[in-house]
């Protein structure tokens, strides 16, 4: 607010120089004295921070007005509203109050020539002071909502890190249980089966002189017994165990999403097919491939978005991983399109690499590994 008014201060002064340009230009020295004394009024009334001091100064500002009014010019009464908005409004809420506490000098002054130019600037003063009251209002009440939203934003942040911790806790709790059926499962079946045939196999010891017959049964029975026992723990194994083809789409998927992540760049993975008949190291090929296309689009094609797609077909797996970026008609094989046809190459695949439309890497992989390279002519 304070700025807005000694804009409007400087406003009035300005036209109150004109006027007295334009006059007589009598009591020069005593006008510019006076002039003076009533900017420093205003400007230590502003720099006090005590609100008594700073409705002293203004009283003073006014006094000043006053006195200059009836000794130098006339012309001072035009600044003589401003301050008196300032003082009335430190005591009293309601702006209709301030044209009553304004028209005082017009009165006192009536045989004045300025009261017309002192109505218009008083107006002008009240205009702008409920603007700039209206402005501050406006900027606390924004204000306070910012507050609100840093408080509800703090709360947020402290729900989601509970949230974060609780389900890292629940994680690693459902951990350690699966891990105490898995040993409790181990200690039923297989321990039991050991711990019995420890047993038989000590008595075939003590009788195997004196009741061959009866010692080789018991050995047969220690042998059937590991047997089973050696199943179960197969049979624990794989049920605890993913299937290759979970870990291998799993794994495509958390590095597309951290490249998305990472890059702001848009991913999508889509696959068709049996993945089951994907190998380990096939998986392996695909990720390594994914990874250096991934780069290199990130790298050289100024792309939006990146789609990645898994067929697999009766006797070729295949897998594309194409953006939307500039694409290159006369495409430079570097050391990471060489090292992705050489991974492919001797797994008895092949590489394409079409840089028409956006950019494509094509990784050609048999089914089961079958011996021989690929022909272009398959069915890619």
């Amino acid at each position: 607010m304070e700025n807005w008014m000694i804009g409007t201060r400087f406003i009035i002064l300005f036209y109150c120089v004109l006027r007295y340009f334009q006059g007589s230009m009598e009591n020069t020295a005593l006008v510019v004295l006076f002039m003076l004394l009533y900017i420093s009024a205003v400007t230590t009334a502003y720099l006090l921070r005590k609100t008594s001091l700073k409705t002293l100064f203004r009283i003073l500002s006014v006094a000043i007005l006053a006195v200059s009014s009836a000794l130098a010019s006339e012309l001072f009464l035009l600044l003589m509203s401003a301050d008196i908005y300032e003082i009335v409004s430190a005591y009293i809420d309601d702006w209709k109050a301030l044209p009553v506490f304004a028209a005082i000098p017009a009165f006192l002054s009536i045989d004045s020539g300025v009261v017309p130019e002192y109505v218009l600037a008083s107006l002008m003063c009240l205009l702008v002071f409920l603007l700039a009251r209206k402005h501050i209002h406006n900027l606390g009440t924004m204000q306070k909502a910012n507050e609100e939203l840093r408080d509800r934003m703090d709360e947020l942040s402290a729900r989601l890190s509970a949230g974060t911790e609780y389900e890292a806790q629940l994680r690693y709790l459902s951990q350690i249980e699966e891990r105490n059926t898995l040993a409790q499962k181990i200690h039923d079946e297989v321990g039991h089966t050991l711990a019995g045939s420890i047993i038989q196999l000590e008595a075939v010891g003590l009788i195997m002189e004196n009741d061959t017959a009866r010692a080789g049964e018991m050995v047969r029975n220690v042998t059937e017994n590991l047997k089973k026992g050696m199943e179960s723990i197969r049979s624990t194994l794989r049920a605890i165990k993913p299937a290759s083809e979970q870990l291998g789409i799993n794994r495509l998927k958390l590095i597309l999403e951290e490249f998305t992540l990472n890059n702001r760049i848009e991913t999508e993975l889509s696959y068709e097919g049996r993945l089951d008949v994907i190998t380990h190291i096939q998986w392996g090929i695909l990720t390594d491939n994914m990874r250096e296309a991934l780069t290199n689009s990130l790298k050289h094609s100024a792309a939006s978005a990146i789609r990645v797609k898994i067929e697999v077909m009766s006797k070729v797996i295949k897998m594309e991983v194409r953006d939307d970026g500039r694409g290159e008609a006369a495409v430079k094989k570097g050391m990471g399109i060489a090292g992705m046809e050489e991974r492919t190459g001797a797994a008895g695949g092949k590489l394409i690499i079409d840089g028409s439309e956006g950019f494509s890497v094509i990784t050609l992989l048999p089914v089961e590994n079958e011996p021989g390279r690929l022909k272009a002519s398959n069915n890619a």
